[in-house]
């Protein structure tokens, strides 16, 4: 099961060597080793949703992870569930945001 964001676990993985981080196993070209996208990865989709959507990246993210629901993928709902959590974070970090971009 994929771990929530948490923004704080990003700052201390850049403060890791390299040695720290995953050994990606053949199959799996990216993401956590539990296979679920890496924290980078999620930031990264936060972040491009709300540069296109501003304030609606959120109903957006969160319309993405009812898809995801409704097809039975468990493993891209928990994705896109951290995604919204990211979005949430980025968003309230940027209360003057408004509408879309």
């Amino acid at each position: 099961m994929r771990r929530p964001f948490n923004p704080a676990r990003l700052r201390r993985a850049r403060r890791r060597g390299p040695h720290a981080l995953p050994v990606p196993r053949p199959g799996r070209p990216s993401g956590d080793i539990d296979g679920g996208p890496s924290d980078i990865e999620v930031l990264s989709t936060a972040r491009q949703l709300v540069e296109r959507y501003g304030r609606e990246a959120s109903s957006v993210a969160l319309m993405r992870a009812a898809e995801f629901a409704a097809f039975g993928d468990h493993e891209g709902l928990a994705a896109w569930e951290a995604v919204v959590t990211a979005v949430d974070f980025l968003l309230a970090a940027h209360p003057g945001l408004t509408g879309l971009h």
